[in-house]
Formats: structure tokens, C-alpha cells, sequence
């Protein structure tokens, strides 16, 4: 996995939008403007047969975990989804990022950050 991240092309991410997700974290999720996110999933999957070939296209950032529906009131929610909005519309044209590194994490929960973690360098 190490050697495919270190071939790889260093991505240019645009801001797509801030968004509360079902799982209570807040999320900001990028387009890829270079391909070499795609060019990395595709050498992964050449690298790891067996793996999923199925996969989202979103890239994203977790900036925080918050109390899910169940925990916050419908009205604290709407407040919470309205910001994600006005933060999208006054970011999202002029936001990108060219990550020098990439996380993998070996999620033993699903949706957390529980597991084992490397960090992968990308070529600047």
C-alpha cells in the first residue's frame, strides 16, 4: 500500500461541501481536480485483487463527531445543517488542498477511528 501512495500523483482536492453526516460527524468532502485519487484507488485495486471494487467516489476530511439524532433535538439539528450551508456557499469556490499525506485507518468500528492507523506520505 506504501509503495502505491509513494507512485502516486499528489492530489488537488476542491472543497465540495461542509456536511452533517447520519453519523453525527462533521465532514467536509472534496472533488479530486487532478484524477489521482482514481489512479491510486485503481493501483490499489491492481495491488489487492480481492478488494472491493465497489467504492464512493467522495474524498473527506472529519473535522468532528457530534451527538447524533437521537441525542440532539430536530430544531439543534436544522441549526447544525443550515451552518454546513453557509459555510459550503462561502468556501467551497475558492477551498482547495494538496494533502502531503494520507491516513489509512483499519476501522475495527465502523465509522470510528478505532483501529490501527499508518500514515502514508504523498510525492509533493
Amino acid at each position: 500500500m506504501a509503495a502505491c501512495v509513494a507512485a502516486a500523483q499528489q492530489p488537488l482536492l476542491q472543497l465540495d461541501r461542509v456536511v452533517l453526516a447520519r453519523t453525527g460527524t462533521l465532514l467536509m468532502t472534496w472533488r479530486d481536480e487532478t484524477g489521482a485519487v482514481t489512479g491510486l484507488r485503481q493501483a490499489l485495486r491492481r495491488t489487492f485483487p480481492g478488494a472491493c471494487a465497489k467504492q464512493a467516489n467522495i474524498i473527506h476530511t472529519s473535522l468532528l463527531r457530534i451527538l447524533g439524532p437521537a441525542q440532539l433535538p430536530r430544531e439543534t439539528i436544522a441549526a447544525i445543517v443550515a451552518l454546513c450551508d453557509k459555510l459550503t456557499a462561502k468556501l467551497a469556490h475558492h477551498t482547495q488542498l494538496a494533502p502531503s499525506a494520507l491516513w489509512f485507518i483499519d476501522e475495527t468500528e465502523f465509522s470510528t477511528v478505532v483501529g490501527d492507523k499508518q500514515l502514508l506520505r504523498v510525492p509533493a
